[in-house]
């Protein structure tokens, strides 16, 4: 594992941030299938929100105006 990815992990002082930190190498093995609780997910942060608001969904389209027909 990278070390940037190293100081992606959860912070030390989490009871479980060895076993998290095992579970996230394992999902480097291909065909290996680590599994983790909602709380382990949650502390290896998957559930990141990262989505666009509503606001910015709006500003980021494109009025085209009229497109011509045949």
């Amino acid at each position: 594992m990278a070390e940037n990815e190293e100081e992606a992990l959860p912070t030390p002082g989490t009871e479980d941030v060895d076993l998290i930190k095992e579970k996230l190498r394992d999902t480097q093995t291909p065909g290996f299938m680590a599994e983790f609780d909602p709380d382990e997910a949650e502390e290896a942060g998957a559930f990141e929100e990262d989505a666009l608001s509503v606001e910015d969904a709006k500003e980021s389209t494109v009025d085209l105006g009229e497109v011509p027909h045949g």
